[in-house]
């Protein structure tokens, strides 16, 4: 995770990020980069002189846990963030 920074606005500046490429059935086939994506991504987010968010990646998750992820970032974070980004790669 990186560090928050205060952003134009100020105060916090929060992120999750959800890449899955790895499918339970056989009919999908796997995705060639969601990780490297959500890597740089979270890099650039991270990076105190670009996005400066408070990063959370979550990789090759169950959708029980990606839903479960998405319920506590939300809740009550908008007392406590200026910003969300939600970033979500899953399909073709």
């Amino acid at each position: 995770m990186s560090e928050a920074v205060s952003g134009s606005l100020g105060g916090r500046r929060d992120a999750l990020l959800i890449a899955t490429g790895i499918y339970d059935s056989p009919a999908l086939r796997p995705l060639r980069s969601p990780q490297q994506d959500c890597a740089g991504l979270s890099e650039v987010l991270g990076d105190p002189a670009i996005g400066g968010f408070l990063v959370q990646p979550l990789v090759d998750a169950a959708s029980y846990e990606a839903m479960r992820a998405m319920e506590r970032f939300f809740r009550n974070r908008a007392r406590k963030s200026n910003s969300q980004y939600l970033w979500i790669t899953a399909v073709r």
